[in-house]
């Protein structure tokens, strides 16, 4: 074992001292502070988005949704389970909402996790199918109407579907 006495450790300062690099004097240059030069240029300014009229849904949203018309997308998105209470189908009951574009639904989408959608523009959706002719029809729906049960209370909302771009 070995025991540091006051004699080692002077040694051990001293040769750590004598080791260390040396260093010349400062220059005006070195000493004057750098003038601060942005490492990446700022972000540009965004777009002013096109304003929302109420109750309204750009149909650009809707090919977000869906990822430009598949229906697979929109459900990997909402994670949709079946909703039976006693038994009999009533509704999807919605999982999450988007992960993949978390900004798609954030402020201004009237669905949270935990609604089951009961019927879209008047009709249930059950069977793959019927969401297939739902999605089909984004290019020309003027309006989307969903009801939906939310904490036990049915909540129905109607919106235009216009085009934004």
């Amino acid at each position: 074992m070995c025991t540091w006495t006051p004699f080692k450790v002077s040694i051990g300062v001293i040769a750590l001292t004598a080791c260390s690099p040396t260093r010349s004097p400062a220059t005006a240059a070195e000493i004057e502070p750098a003038v601060a030069t942005p490492a990446d240029p700022p972000p540009p300014i965004p777009e002013v988005a096109t304003p929302r009229p109420p109750n309204t849904i750009f149909r650009s949203e809707l090919r977000r949704a869906t990822d430009g018309g598949r229906p697979a997308y929109l459900l990997a998105q909402l994670g949709p389970e079946v909703h039976r209470p006693h038994g009999a189908f009533a509704g999807w009951r919605i999982t999450q909402l988007f992960p993949s574009d978390p900004q798609l639904c954030r402020d201004r989408c009237d669905l949270v996790v935990g609604d089951v959608i009961v019927t879209v523009n008047g009709s249930p959706i059950e069977r793959p199918e019927q969401l297939s002719a739902l999605v089909d029809q984004i290019e020309t729906m003027s309006q989307l109407s969903i009801r939906r049960l939310r904490g036990g209370e049915i909540v129905e909302s109607t919106y235009a579907v216009v085009d934004d771009e």
